[in-house]
């Protein structure tokens, strides 16, 4: 796991943790779920994002646009 996707997952996991285990302005009785499950689900996020991120840079480079410059095209420069 690169250091991006560690730290990523790291903030969604305090993140989650703190609002599900800890929810505010509520009185939640329900089960909590498992904290390692909790992780897993974060790391699976953290590695989505930074894949859809790193193809979105990809995707956001400019390509070169093919032409062809016929010598009768330079010729129209010149001026007599």
């Amino acid at each position: 796991m690169n250091v991006e996707v560690r730290t990523l997952a790291e903030l969604l996991y305090v993140d989650m943790v703190g609002r599900i285990m800890f929810p505010t302005g509520a009185t939640s009785t329900g089960a909590k779920p498992n904290p390692e499950n909790i992780a897993k689900m974060c790391i699976k996020l953290a590695e989505t994002f930074e894949k859809v991120k790193k193809q979105s840079d990809i995707d956001a480079i400019p390509t070169a646009t093919k032409f062809e410059v016929d010598m009768s095209d330079i010729a129209g420069w010149d001026k007599k």
